[in-house]
């Protein structure tokens, strides 16, 4: 999710309080532990939902997802809720393209954000997708059993 500093801790504020449900249908929580602090890092990020896989994507400039390579595990305030989530790092340029080809089957809208869409608009373009891969990566998400359901 891009924005500053001040941008994520409000979206912060505004997921922890009883006004969340403006932002639960695409955007959570997630903490990790710092990889160097041993603290927890707690960012917000966007997610789509396949029934029990969250995808959330980031840019491979920004640092929070970076603690995921030494964790199998991730706690995500979801839809008001904290539960806790199997981590799949996503950070191969060609297994990011083709969890990005997943993700606009699930949510063609964002192959229109992302711009990767071919002139003609029905495919996808194979340049501008490996482009998006190159500074991008994929997180999959597997939420715990008894987590919140859709």
């Amino acid at each position: 999710m891009a924005g500053s500093n001040f941008g994520n801790k409000m979206v912060g504020w505004l997921l922890k309080s009883p006004l969340h449900g403006l932002l639960d249908g695409s955007t959570l929580l997630v903490s990790v532990t710092g990889r160097i602090s041993g603290r927890p890092v707690i960012t917000p990020v966007n997610y789509t939902r396949e029934g029990d896989v969250l995808w959330v994507t980031s840019q491979r400039n920004r640092q929070w997802w970076k603690n995921c390579r030494m964790c199998t595990q991730v706690d995500l305030l979801l839809k008001g809720r904290w539960v806790s989530g199997k981590v799949e790092l996503i950070d191969e340029p060609d297994k990011v393209v083709r969890a990005f080809e997943h993700l606009f089957t699930l949510a063609p809208d964002l192959a229109k954000m992302y711009r990767v869409k071919s002139a003609s608009g029905d495919t996808l373009d194979s340049q501008k997708l490996a482009s998006l891969s190159e500074r991008s990566v994929v997180l999959k998400i597997i939420l715990a059993a008894g987590s919140v359901h859709s």
